[in-house]
């Protein structure tokens, strides 16, 4: 072969060669660079990931915890709740059946209210009684629409005549007109008993007095026979 010919081949099949392996060589190097970045896009795409996961985490247990206190807080109402009704069951138990309430009004005094509400009991017992119960520091001021309580009759009044003292009335004269048969001072503690007196002299005027009908009875056979 010609060695002119030889020298121009030799060029052109290096320069190939050289082509072909830069060729490849930035082939490999695209390939390498490709890696890394999906290598790199997965390692964020996994941290952004497992922070979500940690967010949602987060918030979950947070959550949970304000259900939690939520519950807590609810469940301490309720206890409340049943609490304060025990207590208003507790304090109505105590008044229903012995107590009535009564709203005071214009011109009313706890003579009045003693003496209308309370025949049974004297009006110096009715009143001492209605202090008591009512914790009044200044009787003789009774702001208009204030409660009162007032005990309810304690004397099981069946089968009983209601005597009404007349002024300058007194127990002996009551004992003589209903038992005149029986011997006046047992007469006389029999409607003291009765009317759960402690002191006859505080029977007074317009104050009721009951008198059981079956002991009436017995007097007037007694006095009869």
């Amino acid at each position: 072969m010609n060695y002119k010919l030889k020298k121009p081949l030799i060029i052109i099949f290096s320069g190939i060669i050289l082509f072909v392996g830069v060729f490849f060589m930035t082939r490999s190097i695209s390939n390498l660079v490709d890696t890394a970045n999906n290598s790199t896009a997965t390692s964020i795409d996994d941290t952004n990931s497992q922070t979500d996961n940690n967010k949602d985490l987060q918030n979950t247990s947070q959550s949970t915890d304000e259900n939690s206190t939520k519950l807590t807080n609810n469940e301490q109402e309720g206890s409340n709740e049943d609490s304060d009704t025990l207590d208003n069951k507790s304090k109505t138990s105590k008044t229903e059946g012995t107590h009535v309430e009564y709203v005071v009004k214009s011109g009313d005094a706890l003579s009045t209210i003693a003496e209308k509400f309370m025949p049974w009991s004297s009006k110096k017992q009715a009143i001492k009684t209605l202090i008591e119960i009512n914790k009044l520091k200044n009787p003789e001021i009774l702001p208009v629409g204030s409660h009162l309580l007032i005990p309810e009759n304690p004397i099981d009044t069946s089968s009983c005549i209601e005597h009404k003292v007349t002024k300058g009335e007194t127990l002996y004269k009551i004992a003589i007109k209903y038992f005149p048969g029986i011997d006046t001072n047992k007469s006389i503690k029999m409607i003291m008993e009765k009317n759960n007196i402690s002191d006859a002299k505080l029977v007074s005027e317009n104050m009721v007095i009951y008198i059981p009908k079956n002991d009436i009875s017995t007097s007037n056979n007694s006095n009869n026979n």
